[in-house]
């Protein structure tokens, strides 16, 4: 390890010298080895040096983290003496300690020559201004610890004051250190200001007092300014300043006194309720620009105008009264002599008056050559005398307007009823009165049926709301428009009013007969031939015939015949129609015959196999399944129902031979239905037994009621093929018969929705 720290530290490589030898094939292959060698030890060497830089670099990096701390602890130390030092003398009053630490380091404290500047280690290498500027520093540092006597044990200070041999014992707290010439020692005292200049009084820290002054409050004066400091209170300060005569002419800073008796202001006197003027031939009250002089709180005098007076009484007005006058004036009747007589807006009570060409005298107003055109009765009616025209709007308010003449005329084209209304309920219209000769005539709007009605009503014009009226004839030459009939309506001739009606749904019936010419047409406006009647009743359609939606076609009899919906539909209501004498088939109940011989027995529990039985030589014989009287057993058949069946429920009937008389049997059938690409495996639905009682010979042909509804399982569709399971449930309480039930077939009922199956 020696030897590689020397190798490490050492600024010199060692020189290998080779001895020189004979050159053979040998010797190239040594130097060969040799190179390589030499090569890995200047790579090994290289490493090591770059080993040691480092460790060289961490150690000088920590003792200057060292150094760092060292001084930085120092540099406190040195901040809490020096801090410690000055409150050691501190007061709230500044002591110059100059003189005192100047005495102290010049005759107590050793002197010793300032150190001499020294090399400082330089921890920043590539930094020398930092350097020479961190020494600097540190040098000062030492000059000022040195002056205050607090240098480095090698400066020849004392660490600290209680250390001084000048200093007395028992000083106390708060005490500050002062001089004592007789021995040259330091004592303990304590702080006394006799003269403070008022330059270094300052009381802007000081805390308020927070509250009002009151006469026990204390203050500092210089009793008679003989420099002699005494207290007073606050209450001889009042008592001085409230004795006081202002003589100064700034009399504008009084802002307040107290109460008097009396004031004089020039030449103005203020006693008690009295302002008087003592000099002068005016008293004068100006206000500011804007401003109003208000009397009592109500006269108001502004820019020499007078409001707010309720009266103003004199016994006389001397000269004239100008402006406008409002309000009553009495006393002599005085002549208005100015041209402005619309400004007069109320006179006394006079017994006539005369404006130009118009009198007023009494209860009448009239003309200078009509005096009582209008005249005013004591109840209010105003009756006029001559004609009245009105060029303007007339209004007239009321109840109940009355035109008492023979004739009136109206010159408006309209005329508008019930103006102004934003809603109505009332029926509107004309009332003729008609006296003793029946009931009034009327002529309205019938506002709840919301049409116009002509008759006669014993309501009069004072009538609201729904008016009661009987309706009545209108004669009308030609009438253009729709013609509106009541629902159920009749029209007819004044022999047969009831000629022809209309129902609410349209429908026209006629009473009686239509007749048009021979050869007749009935058409409209653009095409008056649409239909032709000949004279033989032959009818001729020039064009489609087109019936509303959903409309019939029928007879007196049957009026719903013949149905056509919207769609086109035809539906005919009687049963047996025809086409060409031929019965129309309608969709509805059909059958399928299924006989014995297309059934087989069922692999499980299956019935006998099919047996030919013949009954007579030359007469039918007969292909049975037999089903045994003492167990259950079964046949299966098959039906592809056509694509008009409505896939619903279906019913049965069993046609059979009873091999025994005067007994029951009882039938079951069951079924499913299977698709397209589903699988035969399936269980059939819930089975229907239907029973038969009435037996008569044992060789009679027997036939069930027909059953209750069959629901085929697995939900049929169109297309689909069902099978079937035929059995005899002989263990129903109804199957009693003592034989086999010889099956000849079976009828299946089922029902269709269109009439093939397109």
């Amino acid at each position: 390890m020696k030897k590689i720290t020397e190798l490490v530290t050492s600024p010199e490589k060692p020189e290998y010298k080779v001895k020189r030898k004979a050159i053979t094939f040998g010797s190239f292959k040594r130097a060969e080895d040799r190179q390589v060698a030499e090569r890995k030890q200047r790579e090994h060497d290289a490493e090591l040096a770059v080993i040691a830089e480092e460790a060289r670099i961490q150690r000088v990096l920590e003792e200057e983290e060292q150094k760092a701390i060292k001084d930085q602890n120092r540099r406190r130390r040195e901040k809490f003496i020096t801090k410690s030092l000055s409150n050691a003398f501190g007061t709230k009053n500044e002591v110059d300690m100059t003189p005192v630490r100047e005495q102290v380091i010049d005759r107590y404290l050793p002197k010793t020559a300032l150190p001499e500047a020294e090399e400082y280690p330089t921890p920043f290498k590539d930094e020398p201004a930092l350097n020479a500027e961190l020494a600097e520093f540190k040098k000062k540092i030492n000059e000022h610890l040195h002056t205050i006597g607090f240098a480095s044990s090698g400066g020849g200070g004392i660490g600290s004051i209680a250390d001084a041999n000048d200093l007395v014992d028992g000083i106390g707290d708060g005490e500050f250190l002062q001089f004592r010439a007789s021995d040259g020692k330091f004592i303990g005292a304590t702080a006394s200001v006799s003269t403070l200049a008022l330059t270094a009084l300052d009381i802007d820290g000081g805390t308020d007092i927070g509250a009002a002054i009151v006469d026990a409050d204390l203050f500092v004066v210089d009793d008679g300014a003989g420099g002699t400091n005494r207290k007073t209170a606050a209450s001889r300060i009042k008592t001085y300043v409230a004795d006081v005569t202002l003589t100064t002419a700034a009399q504008t800073n009084i802002t307040s006194v107290g109460t008097l008796t009396a004031l004089q202001v020039d030449n103005l006197n203020l006693n008690g309720n009295t302002l008087s003027s003592t000099a002068g031939t005016d008293l004068l009250i100006t206000p500011l620009s804007g401003q109003q002089i208000v009397l009592d709180g109500t006269i108001i005098i502004d820019a020499g105008v007078v409001t707010g007076a309720t009266s103003i009484t004199s016994t006389a007005f001397v000269g004239g009264l100008t402006g406008d006058v409002t309000g009553n004036v009495s006393g002599t009747a005085a002549t208005v002599t100015t041209a402005a007589q619309t400004n007069i807006t109320s006179l006394g009570t006079l017994t006539a008056l005369t404006v130009d060409n118009i009198v007023i005298n009494g209860t009448n107003i009239g003309h200078t050559s009509d005096t009582d055109a209008i005249a005013i009765a004591s109840d209010g009616d105003v009756t006029l005398s001559q004609n009245l025209v009105v060029t303007g709007d007339f209004t007239v308010n009321g109840t109940t307007t009355t035109v008492s003449t023979t004739n009136m005329k109206v010159s408006d084209t309209l005329l508008e009823l019930n103006t102004g209304a934003t809603s109505n309920a009332n029926d509107m219209g004309i009332i003729m009165e008609r006296g003793s000769t029946g009931d009034n005539a009327i002529f309205m709007f019938d506002e709840s049926a919301d049409e116009f009605t002509v008759g006669t009503t014993t309501a009069t014009n004072d009538a609201t709301g729904n008016i009661s009226i009987t309706a009545g004839t209108f004669t009308a030459a030609t009438l253009k428009g729709n013609l509106v009939v009541a629902d159920d309506g009749d029209v007819g001739s004044a022999s047969a009013t009831d000629a022809m009606q209309i129902s609410s749904a349209g429908i026209v019936t006629f009473k009686d007969d239509i007749l048009i010419k021979d050869g007749g047409t009935i058409g409209v406006a653009s095409s008056t031939s649409a239909i032709t009647i000949a004279s033989t009743g032959i009818v001729t359609l020039v064009d489609d015939l087109l019936l509303k939606d959903a409309c019939t076609i029928g007879t007196a009899t049957t009026a719903g015949a013949i149905a056509i919906a919207a769609d086109g539909t035809v539906d005919l209501d009687t049963a047996g129609a025809t086409v060409a004498s031929a019965v129309i088939k309608t969709a509805g109940l059909e059958t399928i015959w299924v006989p014995a011989a297309s059934m087989r027995p069922t692999s499980s529990n299956g019935c006998a196999a099919l047996t030919e039985v013949e009954t007579t030589a030359g007469r039918p014989d007969l292909q049975v399944l037999d089903f045994d009287k003492d167990a259950d057993e079964a046949a299966q058949f098959s039906i592809a129902f056509p694509k008009s069946w409505n896939e619903g429920t279906i019913t049965f009937a069993v046609y059979y031979i009873g091999l025994a008389a005067t007994t029951g049997v009882a039938f079951g059938l069951q079924g499913v239905s299977v698709g397209d690409n589903e699988e035969a495996d399936q269980a059939y639905g819930t089975a229907v037994v239907v029973t038969d009682d009435s037996q008569g010979d044992a060789t009679e042909v027997l036939i069930t009621a027909t059953s209750g509804a069959v629901t085929l399982a697995n939900s049929p569709a169109a297309g689909d093929i069902s099978f079937f399971r035929l059995f005899r449930d002989v263990s129903d309480g109804n199957d009693d018969m003592a034989g086999d039930a010889r099956v000849l077939g079976v009828k299946i009922f089922f029902t269709t929705n269109a009439a093939n199956d397109a």
